[in-house]
């Protein structure tokens, strides 16, 4: 043989071959939260753009409806209160 000690090199390989379904376990895992945080992000990123659409297309017309709203209270409260 080439390195003289059969016994100490097969009792390495078969200890070395045991380790790898633990080791193919953690780095699939990894590999798998690793592409979960990038869905996320991305997912994220479109909720973002649909919010800044939402806003520049309808929302600013809304918010104004709804700040008008709470400046005429008033108006709202009195005329509550005649009925």
């Amino acid at each position: 043989m080439l390195f003289q000690d059969s016994h100490h090199i097969f009792l390495y390989l078969f200890g070395d071959i045991a380790f790898v379904p633990i080791e193919v376990l953690l780095v699939s895992l990894i590999i798998h939260k690793m592409l979960e945080v990038k869905e996320k992000k991305a997912i994220l990123e479109k909720l973002s753009m649909l919010v800044g659409v939402f806003f520049s297309e309808i929302g600013q017309e809304s918010i104004s409806f709804i700040r008008r709203g709470i400046f005429n209270t008033g108006k709202c409260f009195q005329i509550i209160r005649k009925r």
